[in-house]
C-alpha cells in the first residue's frame, strides 16, 4: 500500500497523521504545506518517501526516519522551519539535493556512517545548524557545498578515515564531549573530563567520603 502523490497536499487544518504498517511508501508531496502538522508517525515498514513529500510543513518540530528508508530525496524536508534535530538512520545512503533546504530551525544533525552522499545544497539555509555530527567516513558531496549559508562546525569520530581541516567549506573538528562525576556529597579525584566520542573513556577516578568505601559509577 502506499500513500499517493499529493493526498493531502495543503491540508492546513490537518495537526497529525499516524502511517499504518501496511504503507511501504510516501508519494510525491504526498503532505506537503501542511502548515499545522505537529506529529507523524512513519512505521518501518516505509523504505520510500517521495520528492516534497514533507515539502513546508512548517509546524513539524521532530521527525523520526524509519530504519527502512534507504535514501532521503529531493526536498523531501525543504522549508520545514520547525525541524529541531534530525537523526539519520543506518539505512540511509544518500541525502538527496534541497533536502533539508531552508530548515531554519535545525540545530543538529547526525549522520550515520551508512551515509555515502550528500547531494548539492541539502542543508542550505539552515542558518541555525551549529552542529553536523558524522559517525563514519566523509560522504561524496556534489559540485556545489551541501552547507551554503550554515554558520556551523562538522564534527567527526577521532580515527575515522578522510578528514581534513575542511568539509563542504565548513570547519571540522574531532567530536568530543564533556562528562562530569557527581558523587553524592564525595570528592571526586577528577570533577569533569572531556573525552573524545566512540572511544572508550580510560581510567575513571576515584571519590572519597567520610565512612564509606567508594565502589563505582553509576
Amino acid at each position: 500500500a502506499s500513500i499517493g502523490d499529493s493526498a493531502f497536499l495543503g491540508c492546513t487544518g490537518l495537526t497529525a497523521v499516524t502511517i499504518p504498517n501496511s504503507v511501504t511508501s510516501i508519494g510525491d508531496e504526498a503532505v506537503r504545506e501542511c502548515t499545522g502538522l505537529t506529529s507523524v508517525v512513519v512505521p518501518d515498514s516505509v523504505t520510500s518517501i517521495g520528492y516534497s513529500a514533507f515539502r513546508g510543513c512548517t509546524g513539524l518540530t521532530s521527525m523520526t526516519i524509519p530504519p527502512s528508508v534507504t535514501s532521503i530525496g529531493q526536498d523531501v524536508f525543504n522549508g520545514c522551519t520547525g525541524l529541531t534535530s534530525v537523526l539519520i538512520p543506518d539505512s540511509v545512503t544518500s541525502i538527496g539535493i534541497w533536502a533539508f533546504f531552508g530548515c531554519t530551525g535545525l540545530a543538529r544533525v547526525t549522520i550515520s556512517a551508512s551515509v555515502t552522499n550528500i547531494w548539492d545544497s541539502a542543508f542550505y539555509g539552515c542558518t541555525s545548524l551549529a552542529g553536523i555530527y558524522f559517525l563514519g567516513t566523509h560522504p561524496e558531496i556534489g559540485t556545489n557545498s551541501p552547507f551554503g549559508g550554515v554558520p556551523g562546525t562538522v564534527y567527526y569520530l577521532s580515527g575515522t578515515a578522510g578528514w581534513g581541516e575542511v568539509y563542504g567549506g565548513l570547519p571540522t573538528a574531532v567530536w568530543t564531549s564533556e562528562v562530569t562525576f557527581a558523587s553524592n556529597s564525595g570528592t571526586p579525584s577528577i570533577v569533569s573530563q572531556v573525552y573524545n566520542v566512540g572511544k572508550p573513556y580510560g581510567e575513571l577516578p576515584t571519590a572519597c567520603r567520610a565512612g564509606y568505601t567508594f565502589a563505582g559509577w553509576w
